[in-house]
């Protein structure tokens, strides 16, 4: 089994839809871009969309050693080889270039092939919430379930969610008396918002600077 990420640097989860435009691709690999060069870990799912928009800011920074994946299939295999587990969601493509980079690799984070897709997806999803420590980065479609699972296991955590509201989505109530605020007044981040919860100790955002 790999090993997690070391905790001293923040580690931010980051994930949300599977389906992204171009602009909000972009937005993802802003995001993603941004906090790698602040220094701060990231741990993602396996998915297209939100999950290898990350993988791919990484590979490009020459930074995937500060991410790791976490997959909902097993292992990679040679070049060419399609791991068992996999799903038409699945950015095999995108994981293999990060773990090649230097990303760890977490198979079967949701569970074994046995069990259900839908239940190994959102097992894997709560694994993502788990390992990290700072919070989490989400990108909401309206039929993102995957994405409000994240952001809902992180702020149960009492850490801040930064939510990226898609093609009319709306923000998750995510606590008793949630309340998002805009992200930033600038800059790409200025599209998110930001979910503070009542913990003092977290308002700092760990290793995130927003304009």
């Amino acid at each position: 089994m790999a090993a997690l990420l070391p905790s001293s640097p923040p580690v931010w989860a980051f994930g949300g839809s599977r389906s992204l435009s171009a602009e909000a691709s972009a937005l993802a690999t802003s995001a993603a871009r941004d906090l790698l060069r602040s220094e701060c870990r990231l741990v993602v799912g396996c998915c297209t969309g939100a999950d290898a928009s990350a993988l791919s800011a990484a590979v490009g920074l020459k930074l995937a050693e500060r991410v790791s994946v976490f997959a909902a299939f097993g292992a990679l295999g040679p070049v060419g080889h399609c791991p068992l587990g996999t799903c038409a969601v699945s950015a095999v493509v995108a994981v293999r270039a990060a773990v090649r980079a230097g990303a760890t690799f977490q198979p079967w984070a949701g569970g074994s092939a046995s069990v259900a897709l839908s239940a190994r997806l959102s097992a894997r999803t709560l694994a993502v919430a788990r390992a990290c420590t700072a919070g989490a980065v989400v990108f909401l479609s309206p039929a993102s379930r995957g994405a409000l699972i994240l952001a809902r296991a992180v702020a149960h955590r009492g850490l801040p969610v930064i939510a990226f509201p898609l093609l009319g989505a709306k923000l998750p109530v995510l606590a008793s008396g949630c309340q998002w605020s805009p992200a930033a007044s600038t800059g790409f981040w200025s599209a998110g918002f930001i979910y503070l919860p009542n913990n003092p100790a977290q308002h700092s955002l760990p290793g995130l600077h927003l304009p």
